[in-house]
């Protein structure tokens, strides 16, 4: 029914204004560990890519929970027919966060409401934003994530501080079928012009349009963009020659999959591991690079766990290969000193370098979590 190869096809793509962008992220970073999301306003160019002009929150009585948004009907259709009169434009597409859920695309239940939404509405192309939150440097407990969990959000009333927003952005070019990929964005500089329309004229209310988010950080947005492999590549970021090496070294399926995010200070290194899980492991940028800290996404289907002192010794300079084969037992729960004689041989890490592993016997395996249709 679905297809996501895991890399953007520029076949798909869409474009979107600097201050929608900033929207999406707002939103989602501001409604912490649930679901929250809105619509996606625009045209479509001669070669039937979207062009986002507006980007719109939740509605008053919108529905959040943890793994399921349900947006207010009455309020969409007020506000669409206002923006159809006014303006001309048409739904293209819609957006929510999977928050720290650990999956980074459309759920089996976000694939049927699009067939659903775009058969009854005869709507043959559609796009899709799926927002996921990754932890900026933890300085302790509690902290590097939003936490907020099921109170609900005022506007501005943001964790953009402690979390950094992926824009996982998904084309239907035959929405009814159901089938989507992963597509490429361009992001047009500067605040949309339907934007300041609406605001110069008050249309709408700021809440409505989703004002105070328009300030979320750009810096703290990551995406694919369509002018090049992804924003936060290794290809487009300088990597210091130690860590180049090191990712060298990992399988070249696996190295084909990583990515890298400058965060402030750190080197983020995003490893992909089995199924839905994968490792965020973060160097300093200063030599020698150390490792500040693990963090393990995906694997028990909850926000993002801090292994770093399950896994390694403090202030190691471990090979990020060993390192990920010492992440790995301690996933599948394997015996610790197997684990260490194995890595040992297998890639040939000093024993000096290796990380100690904690056995976790009995650790649930990820599973792929489906909100339930309405």
């Amino acid at each position: 029914m679905s297809s996501d190869s895991g890399q953007p096809d520029r076949h798909h793509q869409f474009t979107i204004y600097e201050s929608e962008l900033r929207v999406l992220a707002g939103v989602s970073a501001s409604w912490g560990d649930v679901e929250a999301g809105g619509d996606l306003s625009g045209l479509l160019s001669h070669g039937g890519h979207a062009v986002v002009l507006l980007a719109l929150p939740p509605g008053p009585n919108a529905r959040h929970e943890a793994l399921h948004f349900a947006q207010d009907l009455a309020h969409f259709r007020r506000i669409a027919n206002i923006i159809d009169r006014r303006f001309g434009l048409q739904i293209v597409g819609g957006h929510h966060s999977h928050h720290s859920l650990g999956i980074d695309q459309p759920s089996g239940g976000d694939v049927a409401q699009v067939r659903s939404i775009t058969s009854k509405n005869n709507i043959r192309r559609w796009v899709e934003v799926i927002t996921t939150h990754h932890p900026v440097a933890p300085e302790g407990p509690g902290r590097g994530r939003c936490t907020r969990g099921r109170r609900k959000a005022r506007q501005g009333d943001s964790c953009k501080d402690g979390v950094n927003i992926r824009i996982n952005s998904f084309s239907y070019p035959h929405a009814p079928s159901g089938r989507y990929c992963r597509c490429p964005i361009r992001v047009i500089k500067g605040i949309s012009p339907i934007r300041q329309a609406l605001a110069s004229e008050a249309v709408f209310s700021p809440e409505e349009l989703g004002a105070a988010f328009c300030d979320f950080p750009l810096e703290r947005i990551s995406f694919d963009d369509v002018d090049s492999r992804t924003r936060d590549c290794a290809a487009e970021v300088c990597l210091p020659g130690e860590i180049q090496e090191q990712l060298e070294e990992l399988p070249s399926d696996v190295a084909e999959l990583v990515r890298v995010r400058l965060e402030d200070h750190l080197i983020v290194i995003v490893l992909p591991l089995d199924g839905d899980t994968r490792a965020l492991v973060a160097y300093h940028r200063r030599r020698p690079h150390r490792i500040r800290f693990v963090f393990l996404s995906g694997a028990t289907g909850g926000p993002p766990e801090d292994v770093t002192h399950e896994i390694l010794d403090e202030g190691t300079t471990a090979r990020l290969v060993c390192v990920r084969q010492c992440i790995l037992s301690l996933y599948h729960g394997h015996d610790s000193g197997a684990s260490m004689v194995e890595t040992d041989s297998q890639l040939h890490c000093p024993r000096s370098t290796l990380p100690k592993i904690a056995s976790r016997r009995g650790r649930p395996r990820s599973k792929q979590l489906v909100p339930e249709e309405e």
